[in-house]
């Protein structure tokens, strides 16, 4: 058997530097990094109320590694990003079929969405093609232009003459809360940056919630890998999680080393929460390892206020193998922040 060792000096990267408090939001107990089939998250919730981590009528937690090599868009704060549509895809990798027009599904939406727009599909080649969206009800498959997205008695139809691998799109002032698919295999997910295994964007399930006191364990890896190593499953794993881009390697047995951005040498994990509607979103947990290299910093956005600078925020060295870093726990309290503050910061609470 393996022996799984503890580093008990884990410390939570600070926002802003003041004095401790009791931590009042949702925190990291534990973050496993080394080996990499031990990969996995920990978040408490040390609050007396239920939290859910996806209110598809309100705000959502999510979370990421946070670092952008490329310092592109796809960054945690960008809204538009975090709001970046829907893709309907095959699960089982299969062409949608060609022909005139063909019957993607119905949607249920927390109300009628404005318009859709940014419609493209992928064809059999990688190639995009642009969709034009119709804004009339079109009843007659006839007058419809080809490579155009239209509805037809609350159905979603295309019309195209291509093969193609996926339909993206965006909608305007609603949200999509289910879906009835013609083919049992064609699934709907909100698009979020994962263009490579050590780049993930996590959205947890509608409606899941944490109760008061419990630890959810979300594995980077699928549930066997996950067991294989500690012998328990967890409540999540990456693959159930990440939507776009990790289809490549999603649901196998491979191992990957997602929480390292190459070869062990350090990386950043936040969890955010939106809520929906703002410009903003508002860090909850945030762990710094390895180097500053990967520290993240929002204090050149002005819709920010000014985070630690990247110089001097804290980080732990890289754990050695079959080590975790983990919260200490006070006598006598759960779960201290130091240096966090009620106010003045980018925080959930302060």
């Amino acid at each position: 058997m393996i022996i799984k060792k503890i580093l008990s000096f884990f410390y939570i990267v600070p926002i802003c530097f003041v004095f401790g408090t009791e931590a009042d939001h949702l925190i990291f107990t534990r973050i496993a990094t080394n080996p990499d089939n031990s990969e996995a998250v920990f978040i408490y919730n040390p609050t007396n109320e239920i939290i859910n981590l996806n209110n598809p009528n309100g705000g959502s937690y999510f979370l990421t590694d946070g670092y952008v090599s490329d310092d592109s868009e796809n960054h945690y704060t960008n809204i538009p990003f975090i709001n970046n549509g829907y893709r309907i895809y095959n699960e089982n990798n299969n062409l949608f079929n060609s022909g005139n027009c063909i019957l993607l599904g119905e949607f249920i939406y927390t109300n009628t969405p404005d318009n859709f727009y940014d419609i493209f599909i992928t064809d059999s080649n990688d190639n995009i093609i642009n969709v034009t969206y119709l804004n009339d009800v079109v009843s007659d498959c006839n007058l419809v232009p080809e490579n155009s997205l239209y509805l037809s008695n609350d159905e979603i139809w295309i019309k195209t003459n291509l093969d193609f691998k996926d339909i993206n799109f965006k909608i305007s002032n609603a949200i999509i809360l289910n879906s009835i698919f013609s083919d049992n295999s064609n699934t709907i997910d909100k698009k979020f940056w994962s263009q490579n295994y050590n780049d993930f964007f996590i959205e947890f399930p509608e409606n899941a919630t944490i109760n008061p006191g419990e630890t959810q364990i979300v594995s980077m890896h699928s549930d066997s890998i996950f067991y294989d190593y500690y012998y328990y499953y967890p409540d999540y794993n990456i693959h159930d999680l990440t939507t776009i881009g990790t289809e490549n390697f999603t649901g196998n047995n491979q191992v990957f080393d997602y929480l390292e951005n190459s070869g062990n040498n350090g990386e950043s994990i936040m969890m955010f929460y939106w809520d929906g509607t703002s410009d903003i979103v508002n860090d909850v947990d945030y762990f710094l390892w390895g180097s500053r290299a990967f520290s993240i910093d929002k204090t050149n956005n002005n819709l920010y206020l000014p985070d630690q600078a990247s110089q001097f925020q804290s980080y732990l060295e890289n754990t050695f193998n079959h080590y975790s870093y983990n919260r200490i726990y006070d006598e006598g309290q759960c779960c201290t922040e130091l240096g966090e503050t009620n106010n003045g910061g980018n925080g959930i609470t302060g």
